[in-house]
C-alpha cells in the first residue's frame, strides 16, 4: 500500500517536472529552473511581469492570493483570457500543457489589439 503511494507521488512530481519545464522553456526562462523549490515561484512570479513579488512568499496567505494574481498576467501574456486564467489556477494539470505544447505564444509586451481581444 504505502509503495503503491509513493509510486504515484513519483508519477505526479515527474509529471508536474515535465509540464512545467516545457512551460518555462516556451517562455523563454530556464527549463531546470523546476526542480529548485522557491526559484521556480519566482520564475511564475517573473513571467507574469512580477519578479519582485518572490518576497511575499515568506507571508503564504499574501503569496497564494499573488499567485492567482500571477496566473492571470501569465494567461494575458499567452494572449488567453480570464476563464483561461481561472483554468490555470483550478486545474493546472489540464491548463498548462496547454500552454506548453499548444500553439499559444509567449508575449513579452501586449499590443493594444491584444488588450482590447483579452476583456
Amino acid at each position: 500500500m504505502i509503495w503503491n503511494g509513493c509510486s504515484l507521488a513519483c508519477y505526479d512530481w515527474s509529471n508536474d517536472c515535465f509540464r512545467m519545464e516545457s512551460f518555462f522553456t516556451k517562455a523563454k526562462l530556464p527549463g531546470w529552473g523546476i526542480l529548485v523549490p522557491i526559484y521556480n515561484v519566482y520564475l511564475q512570479f517573473k513571467l507574469a511581469g512580477h519578479p519582485n513579488w518572490a518576497w511575499w512568499l515568506l507571508l503564504p496567505p499574501v503569496a497564494a492570493i499573488l499567485l492567482i494574481v500571477a496566473n492571470f498576467e501569465i494567461a494575458k501574456k499567452f494572449g488567453k483570457g480570464t476563464g483561461f486564467a481561472l483554468g490555470l489556477w483550478f486545474l493546472p494539470i489540464i491548463f498548462y500543457p496547454i500552454l506548453a505544447w499548444g500553439d499559444a505564444q509567449y508575449q513579452e509586451e501586449l499590443s493594444e489589439e491584444q488588450k482590447n481581444n483579452i476583456k
